[in-house]
Formats: C-alpha cells, structure tokens, sequence
C-alpha cells in the first residue's frame, strides 16, 4: 500500500480521481488496501445476512463514505444506519454509522485499526465489529463495555440490531 499524502479536506473532496479507494485523516490521504477474495466474500456474507434480518428502514452497505468528524472520512468495509441518513450529491454520510464493520486485511495494523474503532464509538457508533478472517474470530467493541471476542457460536441479540443472528461459521465458510 503507498503511504499516505498530506492534502487538505478540499484537497480530498477534489482530488483528480475521485473513484480511487482513499480514506482522509487529519489532513492525510490514505490509500485503502485491495481486499482480497476472502476479504471480500465476509463482507458480503455479513452485508447480505443483516440485510435480510433488520426491518426497514434500516440501510445496510458496503465500503460507504462517512464524514466521521471534520477531519475524518472512513469506509467500514460493512456499515449499518438504522435510519436513513440525509444524503446530497457531492456530500458524504454524516457521523458514525450505528454499527460499523471492519475485516481485517494482512495490510492492516492494530494501532490504525484501535484508533478507527475508537474513532467510530466516539463519534456516534454504537457498536464496532472487527472480523479477523485468519483466527476466525470477531471482536465486538461498545462504548464503556469490555471488549468481547466470540470465537464459536453466533452472533446474537448485539446493539444496535439485537434481532440479527448469524453463526460465526457461516460467516468465514
């Protein structure tokens, strides 16, 4: 992955390709990694799981665009806004989503990735799954609650969306 390259906001809604995979951070431009198949096929089991089991009009979706904070955009890899969010051309979700996902990447490293859960509880999420596809294993963070990790069994009755259920094999098989 290229390291990342100062730029203002501005500099980050105007930049020249604006289809390229980048994230923004305190005035940096963050390449995001190429996920791979594996990657990519947790992100869809559990996109398309929550979508089936949370009602209406609850929106659920891959890789969107967060305003976080002033200084931050994020794409959680999977994000959950129990509401519909107002949206305008050329202007990002604003704040956290309700529940953020993230799937760890061999790119990734855990004090980029502790800050981004941190950063998503702190500006509204009320939840942060991490999914680690090598240990088979999701970390579910909530606010001022110990951090959980769930190796076997389902996920089940977790804030925000307490009527979603899905075994943990379901989602790395």
């Amino acid at each position: 992955m290229a390291s990342p390259a100062f730029a203002p906001i501005p500099g980050y809604i105007a930049r020249p390709e604006p289809g390229d995979a980048v994230e923004y951070a305190d005035g940096e431009l963050l390449p995001m990694p190429n996920n791979d198949s594996v990657h990519d096929a947790i992100k869809a089991r559990l996109a398309t799981s929550i979508a089936r089991q949370v009602a209406e009009p609850a929106i659920v979706g891959n890789e969107m665009a967060f305003d976080v904070t002033p200084v931050h955009v994020r794409h959680p890899d999977v994000a959950v806004l129990l509401r519909p969010p107002a949206t305008a051309p050329g202007r990002k979700v604003q704040g956290a989503p309700d529940l953020a996902i993230e799937v760890v990447s061999d790119s990734d490293n855990a004090k980029v990735l502790d800050e981004r859960v941190e950063l998503y509880l702190d500006n509204g999420a009320a939840a942060v799954w991490v999914v680690w596809p090598h240990s088979r294993r999701v970390d579910i963070h909530q606010r001022d609650q110990p951090t959980r990790h769930l190796r076997s069994g389902a996920i089940s009755g977790e804030a925000p969306i307490p009527e979603f259920r899905l075994e943990l094999a379901a989602i790395f098989d």
